[in-house]
């Protein structure tokens, strides 16, 4: 099924743009904290219209691979332009290796300009900073069908401008969780650039009011004693 894929994974996929992709929905991600506790997606949201064997070495050179996981396409948006307006919505699916739950989390530092989407069979689809995801087993069957090694999911992330998205995954029952960074509509070089830039006038102490300042409140402060009078 994966033979002649166009390289552009998210524009190839078309079948996976007819699955309830545009329809997640929620609130945009909010603060810094870690999430206390994800929302989870079971084997019953495996998705059918995406193989769950292996990629071919193609899409998967356009893909971000962190142990288990493997986040389609994503590799290929660094360099994709932007349409202007709207918050941007991103079709990256997720392929889980039949194993542990792992978890995907958005750095802290993602969460203010970008959100998890993944979609669900049952109940509300994930829409935020993290996610539980719990592959089939490997000889678990879905509508009739075997799943497989890889448990596909529906999934993606929605924008809110150019960024670099920090990736944390975490494989249950293992240490240190694995970490990489996906770009979207920039490198990651300028993102960083420029969210250090941002940092550092936010820790600028800011000026005391000079002396035409103050005679300017005084004068501003007196004018409007006049008017006031005046009614």
């Amino acid at each position: 099924m994966w033979d002649g894929q166009k390289v552009r994974i998210g524009l190839s996929l078309g079948a996976v743009a007819a699955v309830t992709l545009a329809a997640c929905g929620g609130s945009d991600p909010q603060g810094s904290t870690t999430p206390a506790e994800s929302p989870v997606v079971d084997c019953d949201s495996r998705v059918q219209v995406i193989p769950s064997g292996r990629l071919p070495e193609k899409a998967r050179e356009k893909s971000v691979v962190a142990g288990p996981v493997v986040v389609i396409g994503a590799r290929q948006w660094g360099d994709y332009p932007r349409r202007p307006g709207t918050p941007t919505r991103v079709k990256a699916p997720i392929l889980v290796k039949a194993g542990p739950t792992v978890t995907v989390t958005l750095s802290p530092e993602s969460r203010a300009d970008a959100a998890l989407m993944v979609g669900r069979a049952r109940g509300p689809d994930v829409h935020g900073p993290s996610v539980e995801l719990r592959p089939c087993a490997p000889g678990a069957r879905v509508a009739n069908r075997r799943v497989g090694s890889h448990t596909p999911f529906l999934a993606g992330f929605r924008l809110r401008r150019p960024t670099c998205v920090g990736l944390e995954v975490e494989v249950e029952g293992e240490g240190e969780p694995i970490t990489r960074r996906i770009p979207f509509h920039a490198s990651c070089k300028s993102v960083q650039r420029a969210r250090r830039v941002q940092r550092s006038i936010r820790m600028r102490p800011r000026p005391r009011p000079g002396r035409y300042s103050a005679w300017a409140a005084q004068k501003a402060s007196a004018s409007a004693s006049i008017a006031a009078r005046r009614v």
